[in-house]
């Protein structure tokens, strides 16, 4: 139903200036501990703000540290990087699973999509999750993307979200300078 609501041409977010890092932090919090599969946060300092609904950006992390910690079932960290470019916060999410064949990549993030996972059958899901967050990340603005080097490789699944107003020109300032 989620999907049908977002799928609708009237599906829209309120969005908010919002500082990254507190919602990275809040998302590894809430994505709860797992010594097996720990999840690392390794972002810049002074991280721009940027333009976004923080329940739906909290929705899209639970989904990707969800992904990563089930398809880790060997456990290794999972490792949560930010990094602004001039107009955008790309994120990612990295883990050292059991990563996807790169014929599966252009199609991850439609509706009822799996991976072939048939020599792990405990890895379940609807095929839902990443449809969910490609909807999420657009209606921010943004785009998302996954990238495997192959089966036993991991896999790193990256998005995009504006800069909030005024960070844009703030954050450009400081590169000149810098």
């Amino acid at each position: 139903l989620d999907l049908q609501h977002m799928e609708g041409k009237a599906f829209h977010l309120e969005t908010a200036s919002e500082d990254p890092r507190a919602l990275l932090e809040r998302a590894i919090q809430t994505a709860g501990e797992d010594l097996l599969r720990p999840i690392v946060l390794e972002v810049d300092p002074g991280l721009p703000l940027v333009q976004a609904n923080a329940d739906a950006f909290l929705r899209v992390m639970a989904n990707l540290f969800s992904n990563a910690r089930k398809h880790s079932p060997d456990g290794g960290e999972i490792r949560v990087e930010a990094h602004a470019n001039a107009t955008s916060l790309e994120f990612a999410v990295r883990d050292q699973g059991v990563g996807i064949p790169s014929a599966a990549l252009p199609q991850l993030f439609e509706k009822l999509q799996r991976v072939d996972n048939s020599d792990r059958r405990e890895i379940k899901g609807a095929g839902l999750g990443l449809a969910i967050c490609r909807r999420i990340v657009e209606a921010h603005g943004g785009a998302i993307r996954a990238d495997s080097a192959g089966p036993g490789h991991g896999a790193t699944f990256r998005f995009t979200l504006p800069l909030a107003s005024g960070e844009v020109a703030r954050h450009v300032d400081a590169g000149a300078r810098g």
